[in-house]
């Protein structure tokens, strides 16, 4: 059926040169701008006017509360007839937790909320023999290739920590990055080590730290060792630091000559 064209007077009342100045024939409310230039009614008030124009009465209005949030919420009988579970919800925000705990109960699940991260770690726990397998399987095809982006993925990282820190020794101004390592000017190298790992684990850790320059500096590994084993390095033996030498690790014998 054809849609009914606004007359003349009703154009009148609403004039057409501003659309926040409209306002719905029936519910008063201001149009928005997202109207038709000849619209005189909300969305809502045009399909309840074309529902009364076909069936000749106004549609059944059904209350009720809400499935999820029991909040009381009306809506249309002739939505309720479409509908296959015959539930009022009254937020799409409703709905759309309604469909997650519908379409979990419908696939045999529980019907609990849950994030992605929660899924993934029921599927890991549930499946973590087959993933274990199908990764040792992909890592033994790959093993090569893996290594190698890891060793220059590892080269990268510590070419721009050892960047950010200067790019020398320091102390003797050795530029080989293959000599090069950061060094704890407070002594806490194997507390730091104990808490995140070794290698790229502590570069990654100054790089997520934003390079912090109070405790840490630029060494290469002779002058590293040197500060280490005996307080101070060759190339600046006034400069000396006091050095624990008791054992980090207990089982570990340890001799300093």
């Amino acid at each position: 059926m054809a849609k009914p064209k606004p007359t003349t007077e009703t154009l009148s009342l609403f004039p057409l040169l501003d659309s926040t100045q409209r306002a719905c024939l029936d519910c008063r409310r201001p149009l928005s701008r997202k109207s038709k230039g000849h619209s005189v009614r909300c969305q809502s008030c045009a399909a309840r006017a074309r529902y009364v124009q076909r069936h000749g009465h106004p549609p059944e209005i059904r209350m009720g509360h809400c499935e999820v949030c029991n909040k009381e919420c009306i809506d249309y009988a002739s939505n309720q007839k479409k509908s296959k579970h015959n539930i009022m919800l009254c937020s799409k925000e409703c709905r759309a937790i309604w469909t997650g705990i519908h379409n979990s109960i419908t696939h045999g699940g529980d019907g609990i909320p849950r994030t992605k991260q929660e899924k993934d770690q029921i599927y890991y726990r549930k499946n973590s023999d087959h993933i274990r397998k199908h990764q040792l399987a992909l890592y033994e095809l790959k093993r090569e290739q893996i290594l190698t982006a890891r060793q220059q993925k590892d080269r990268a990282l510590k070419a721009e920590v050892i960047e950010a820190y200067g790019g020398e020794c320091a102390c003797c101004g050795e530029k080989h990055l293959e000599f090069l390592t950061i060094d704890h000017t407070d002594g806490s190298g194997a507390e730091h080590r104990r808490q995140m790992g070794k290698g790229r684990k502590i570069y990654a850790d100054l790089k997520s730290q934003g390079f912090p320059k109070d405790r840490y500096r630029c060494l290469c590994l002779n002058c590293n060792i040197a500060l280490g084993f005996y307080g101070y390095c060759p190339h600046q033996p006034d400069a000396r630091r006091w050095v624990d030498h008791r054992a980090k690790n207990p089982g570990r014998p340890r001799t300093v000559a």
